[in-house]
């Protein structure tokens, strides 16, 4: 199935999964341009922003057109394929399918505890900020993570991530969390929003919440994407790409229809990091490590990583 300005691709996965590695290879090839993330635009509607689900009986009306127009006029004005890297899009498969029945997905999956390992630092803005936490450095880190958060903001911002129509809802949906973040210095949690997050993060704490919240992430994404033909839905692993470049170019240039003898691949090569992967036998104590392993075991294992 060849590809269509109409039709992006679009990457989804747990946030710290690789999916911004993968968007910036694709850009490489002026046949693309990567539009980052554009959480915004996709809740567009949205009944609550308290989660990330969205249904394929949603993709209708007004929230089916502001969606499909935003996407159009970038592919418009770009002259180029577009390619979408919202990590939260893993509840929304059949949302995302329903208004884009021809777009790609590729759903790319990293090993759940390195990625809690990488949500750490995130949740507090960042490594400058969580090295300041550690060492109770109060103003420091809320320098840090002023800084941080201003700067994503403004990176969407100007990038057309977020239509200035829908500030209203960005100042609504994130002004409680920096604030708490920044009057209490402490973190909050960070990235794609599964049903029941907060409750779990009151329950079990923030390490266990994101070993929850990966897993939710992925076996959403996975079990809905399956259902899809083959032709639309592929799953590539982190390790694999990083491990493994030049192969993994060739499945992905194979699900995209593109010439393997585009930039692309030289690219994944040159730039992915091979050491990047197993942090978390070093970096998460046997004690972490135990009270991870009931949040996120089944669904490691079923996707065919070893519990060790």
């Amino acid at each position: 199935m060849p590809l269509a300005r109409d039709n992006p691709v679009l990457i989804i996965g747990a946030g710290r999964s690789g999916t911004n590695l993968l968007a910036q290879a694709l850009a490489q090839d002026p046949l693309f341009c990567n539009v980052d993330e554009n959480r915004y635009v996709w809740n567009y509607g949205q009944r609550s922003l308290k989660y990330d689900v969205r249904t394929a009986s949603e993709a209708h009306g007004q929230t089916a057109n502001y969606i499909r127009n935003y996407f159009h006029s970038v592919a418009r004005r770009e002259q180029s394929v577009v390619v979408d890297k919202t990590p939260s899009n893993v509840f929304r498969v059949p949302f995302v399918h329903a208004l884009f029945p021809q777009a790609k997905i590729i759903h790319i999956i990293r090993d759940g505890r390195d990625n809690v390992l990488s949500r750490q630092y995130e949740r507090v803005g960042g490594r400058k900020a969580h090295a300041h936490l550690q060492q109770a450095r109060g103003l420091r880190f809320r320098a840090a993570l002023i800084k941080k958060r201003m700067g994503e903001f403004l990176t969407l911002f100007r990038g057309g991530n977020i239509p200035p129509g829908r500030l209203p809802v960005v100042v609504r949906d994130k002004a409680g969390d920096f604030m708490r973040a920044v009057f209490t210095a402490s973190a909050v949690h960070y990235g794609e929003r599964a049903p029941g997050m907060h409750d779990y993060v009151r329950a079990y704490g923030g390490l266990q919440a994101s070993a929850w919240q990966w897993s939710q992430c992925v076996m959403h994404g996975a079990c809905a994407g399956r259902l899809l033909p083959s032709s639309i839905y592929l799953e590539i692993r982190y390790e694999d790409m990083l491990h493994d470049p030049g192969g993994t170019w060739h499945q992905l240039a194979a699900h995209l229809g593109i010439d393997t003898a585009s930039p692309i691949g030289n690219y994944l090569v040159d730039q992915v990091r091979p050491d990047n992967t197993g942090k978390w036998r070093t970096r998460l104590s046997h004690e972490e490590l135990r009270a991870l392993q009931p949040h996120m075991r089944p669904a490691l294992e079923f996707l065919g990583y070893q519990w060790e």
